[in-house]
């Protein structure tokens, strides 16, 4: 079964108004367990908006949104916080770091939320900082990470509740080329132990490390097909 799959999702801004404009349309597609897939497109064209629907940040005006089986669509809005905690994880350009938590506690947050016990929170946060190789930054604030360091402490975080996708979008867009490499290099190896991972980028080369390949523009997406 797909993790997740969209058919025929539209989404309009501004209805009834002389700025109105159709941001999807009729976009359908699924992703399997393990994939690692890539949406490229220019500025406007969709893909933030269509991210932030399958994160759960956002809803469709029309269409089916299944992940895990579930219809995301028919869930009243208080059930989707607890989904989306649950189910996914998010890797941000900006990081989105508190900046007055340690790197611990940041990575500790999402436990906090879904109500893990503390003994258990502390070993699933070391287990996730020595994944990330950052066991010994775990007391440091994130204005004494480099960006590359701070993108991976985003990584540990968007792991905790172990998730069934993780959307990173634009991950490596605050990254000198060496550091967002490295980011790449650490979602790949991910994807080699079996994550799944829904990639947004501008950069080819950064698309390049997935496995399928999507484009968008003006709200259609199409498959550029696979990478051997």
């Amino acid at each position: 079964m797909p993790i997740l799959r969209l058919e025929n999702i539209n989404k309009s801004y501004n209805q009834d108004t002389p700025t109105a404009f159709q941001a999807l349309k009729n976009v359908s597609f699924s992703v399997e367990p393990g994939e690692f897939i890539s949406i490229m497109g220019p500025s406007g064209s969709g893909k933030s908006t269509l991210l932030n629907i399958i994160g759960i940040l956002d809803v469709a005006d029309t269409g089916s949104y299944q992940l895990n089986g579930v219809e995301i669509t028919s869930l009243g809005k208080s059930r989707l916080p607890a989904i989306r905690r649950k189910e996914i994880g998010f890797i941000f350009q900006t990081f989105n770091l508190l900046p007055r938590l340690s790197v611990f506690q940041n990575v500790q947050m999402p436990l906090m939320y879904s109500r893990v016990q503390s003994n258990k929170q502390k070993d699933r946060v070391d287990e996730l900082l020595g994944l990330v190789k950052l066991t010994q930054r775990r007391n440091y604030l994130p204005t004494k990470l480099s960006g590359g360091e701070k993108q991976r402490v985003a990584i540990a975080r968007a792991l905790a509740n172990n998730p069934s996708i993780i959307l990173a979008d634009e991950p490596t867009g605050n990254l000198d080329s060496k550091s967002g490499r490295e980011i790449m290099e650490a979602l790949a190896e991910l994807n080699r132990q079996g994550r799944t991972i829904l990639l947004v980028t501008h950069d080819q080369n950064i698309a390049d490390f997935a496995q399928r390949h999507f484009f968008m523009a003006d709200g259609v997406l199409t498959e550029g097909g696979q990478k051997s």
